[in-house]
This record gives C-alpha cells, structure tokens and sequence, in this order.
C-alpha cells in the first residue's frame, strides 16, 4: 500500500512537473506544436505496469526527464540564436542589396545625364557645320560672283 502510495505521488509531482513547464514554456513562447512534441517525449504511462514500478525507477525517470527537459531548453535557446543571427545576416544582405541598387541608379543617372550631354554637344556641332557649310556656300558664290566680275573689269580694261 505504501509502495503504490508513493508511486501515485511520484506521478501527482511528475504531472505538476509537466503541467509547470508547459505554462512556463507558453509563456515564454513556446509554440503547441514544441509543447505537443515536449508531452509526447514525456509521455507518463498510468496503468497497471507503473504501479509495478520501483521508486528507483520513477526516480531515474524523473532524473531523465528533467535533464531532457532541460536539453530542451538548451536547443531551442540555440535555435532561438541561430534565428537571431541569421535574421541579423538577412538585414545586412538586404543593407547591401540596397546600397548596390542605390548605386546602380545613380551610375544610370550619371550615364543618362552624360549621354544627354554629348547628344546636345553633338547637336551643337551638328547646327554650326550646317551654318558653317551655308556660310561657305555663300562666301563661294560671293567669290565666283567677284572673280566674274573682275574678269569683266580685266576684259573690258584690255579690250579699251
């Protein structure tokens, strides 16, 4: 009778056990399915094969669970590091993504401001070979206009 006491109190501080770190664990943040996973690894089997069991056993079952628990809690504070350090890489990718995209539009920019600069030189150049080439028309029927002109003085004077 004491024996299947103290084995039914063993199971009553076990489930308050469980029941603590489950409510310890939610409020700490811990998802349904961590907590789910948690149960089922810690699953407490009441039957008559428990009442069977010696407090030795029940003992090094608690002493196993409890240091399971507490690798538990030592994964998923290193999961909760590694989320922490790889969210931390994605800021710095996405800071280095932007800085290349900032410095992509602004060589667009400065390209698109140079190319428009020689497009309007070239514009320029082109307008003054056109006046330059009218100019040179003109200035050639001037000339031919004067060298037929003093041809007719040099006649007219040769001929008198």
């Amino acid at each position: 009778m004491v024996k299947e006491l103290l084995v039914i109190t063993v199971i009553v501080v076990l489930i308050f056990v469980r029941i603590s770190n489950c409510i310890w664990n939610i409020n700490n943040g811990a998802t349904r399915n961590t907590i789910h996973e948690w149960n089922s690894s810690l699953q407490i089997n009441i039957s008559a094969e428990s009442s069977s069991q010696t407090p030795e056993k029940v003992s090094s079952q608690i002493v196993y669970r409890d240091s399971r628990i507490m690798e538990l809690n030592s994964r998923i504070a290193e999961l909760e590091a590694t989320v922490l350090d790889l969210e931390e890489n994605v800021r710095e990718k996405d800071s280095v993504i932007e800085a290349r995209t900032k410095a992509i539009t602004l060589m667009s920019e400065d390209f698109s401001r140079r190319n428009k600069v020689t497009i309007d030189n070239l514009e320029e150049t082109r307008e003054e070979m056109r006046k330059m080439q009218n100019n040179f028309v003109l200035q050639e029927v001037k000339m031919k206009e004067e060298n037929k002109r003093l041809k007719e003085e040099l006649t007219a004077k040769h001929s008198r």
